[in-house]
């Protein structure tokens, strides 16, 4: 099974936080702070076709761009190294099975924060600072949805998860979508009940003049 970083699983036992028929994802809280595991499962013979054609042989699997994206914007001082390790299990090359290990960076995600919205200096400081950040990563990643956003209120900090179909560019070729990304989060932002001012605001400080009211985008990206 090839795997990378950790490989020992850390004590106590997983709780279970969400299950779909291919994918799972459990919490460890006998370690401190405690620790993820994200597994991916490629059942029957569409799986594997799946795993070919979209994520292995000619390109990183799901959970390698994943700890790939982590290890990248924790070198770049953007969040902390939440990125533990992750395994492949293949046979005759086809993934099978995958697993991510991953600190629990805590906080809550953007899209669970709409019901209360942040309205704190704090909070939009350092959403501009960290999507500023992430702009010039080079890191280009369809999925900069508000689910995957965390925020952590006790420091004002940010990570950006689920970063499995991530690919990392020279910055001034990732800027083009960045830009397009920015602006759709923005969208959804004020769509889940997030303030318009603020989000106005945000959106003149990353050098998007024309508004988030005007950029012709489905709010919901999709």
């Amino acid at each position: 099974m090839p795997e990378k970083g950790l490989s020992i699983p850390p004590p106590g036992k997983p709780v279970l936080l969400r299950r779909s028929a291919t994918t799972s994802l459990e919490r460890w809280t006998g370690a401190r702070p405690p620790i993820l595991r994200k597994v991916y499962r490629y059942p029957g013979f569409r799986g594997p076709l799946r795993g070919i054609l979209r994520n292995t042989c000619l390109a990183p699997s799901r959970v390698a761009r994943e700890f790939r994206a982590l290890k990248h914007l924790a070198a770049l001082g953007l969040q902390p190294d939440l990125a533990l390790g992750f395994r492949e299990e293949r046979r005759l090359g086809f993934l099978r099975r995958a697993e991510l290990w991953m600190l629990d960076f805590g906080g809550k995600d953007l899209e669970s924060l709409g019901a209360s919205p942040p309205r704190e200096t704090g909070f939009w400081e350092g959403l501009r600072t960290f999507l500023l950040g992430l702009r010039g990563s080079g890191l280009v990643d369809p999925d900069l949805w508000a689910r995957n956003l965390l925020y952590r209120a006790e420091d004002h900090r940010f990570a950006k998860i689920d970063a499995s179909a991530s690919v990392l560019l020279p910055p001034a070729r990732a800027r083009r979508s960045a830009l397009r990304n920015e602006l759709i989060l923005l969208a959804e932002l004020r769509r889940l009940g997030f303030p318009v001012d603020h989000l106005e605001a945000l959106g003149q400080a990353l050098g998007h003049p024309g508004g988030i009211g005007t950029t012709g985008i489905n709010p919901s990206g999709r």
